[in-house]
C-alpha cells in the first residue's frame, strides 16, 4: 500500500529512490541478536556522512537533495 501511495505522488511505477536495497527481514532468536540489532539501529544513524549510498559522501554531489512531496 505504501508502495502505491508513493507512485501514485511522484507518479512513477518504482520506487528505488525510496526503498533500501538488498533489505532482509530477521528473526531474532536470542537475547544477543536483539542487543545486535538495537546497536545498530542506533549507532548507525552516525555512520551516514561515511556511507557509499548517501548522495552527500562525494565532494561533486554536496548539493543535491532528494525531495519529495510528501
Amino acid at each position: 500500500m505504501v508502495t502505491k501511495q508513493i507512485n501514485l505522488l511522484c507518479n512513477t511505477t518504482h520506487t528505488s529512490l525510496i526503498w533500501q536495497r538488498n533489505f532482509y527481514e530477521h528473526i531474532n532468536r536470542d537475547e544477543k541478536s536483539l542487543e545486535t540489532i538495537r546497536r545498530y539501529i542506533k549507532e548507525n544513524p552516525g555512520r551516514w556522512a561515511e556511507d557509499p549510498e548517501n548522495p552527500q559522501h562525494y565532494p561533486k554531489n554536496q548539493n543535491i537533495l532528494i525531495d519529495l512531496p510528501f
